[in-house]
């Protein structure tokens, strides 16, 4: 009997030393620095402090979730029609989500740039973003969420041009919800 009590104590004991290590540990939050981010060699430091400025915004767990499921940033300096020829684009667009791969690109030249951004922020990246957001949860909203999502179409398709079909709606909605 002795030697069973012995062995449960021991057993709490290093239980209680285990668990007590796991609290004191520092647990770090998920930061910009841990994507994926390609950028051409042409790419200026400053545009790539305004794409992480951009991110930053974002809930750490949007950032995280993209990560996992192997998303990247190409940082694009050229038109997107002249770098992915095979897709059908228009010459003016400075963002594309590829949703089969979770891949961005974003248009940093001077035009791409001059398009869509401050001196801080790039908001096309958090446009993407929302992209993604929509393309890997729609699917699993509730009915509700889904019905206020087609709603938000409805409504704003008939005030904002950016809002022309339901996935361009729920990225433009989602970078308003962001930067406001």
């Amino acid at each position: 009997m002795h030697t069973h009590h012995v062995t449960k104590l021991f057993n709490s004991i290093i239980l209680s030393i285990m668990f007590s290590i796991l609290l004191c540990n520092t647990v770090f939050a998920f930061s910009v620095t841990d994507l994926d981010i390609h950028a051409d060699d042409t790419v200026t430091e400053e545009t790539k402090t305004m794409i992480n400025n951009s991110l930053d915004l974002l809930p750490d767990h949007v950032l995280e979730y993209f990560d996992k499921v192997g998303g990247e940033i190409y940082l694009v300096d050229a038109p997107l029609y002249v770098r992915y020829p095979e897709i059908r684009i228009p010459s003016n667009a400075v963002g594309l989500y590829f949703p089969f791969d979770n891949k961005i690109a974003i248009r940093v030249d001077a035009e791409g740039l001059r398009n869509d951004y401050d001196d801080t922020y790039n908001k096309t990246i958090v446009h993407e973003m929302g992209h993604f957001l929509y393309s890997n949860t729609y699917p699993y909203l509730s009915t509700e969420n889904q019905t206020i999502a087609n709603d938000n179409y409805e409504y704003w398709s008939k005030y904002n041009f950016d809002c022309y079909n339901m996935h361009e709606t729920f990225a433009e909605l989602y970078s308003w919800y962001i930067f406001d």
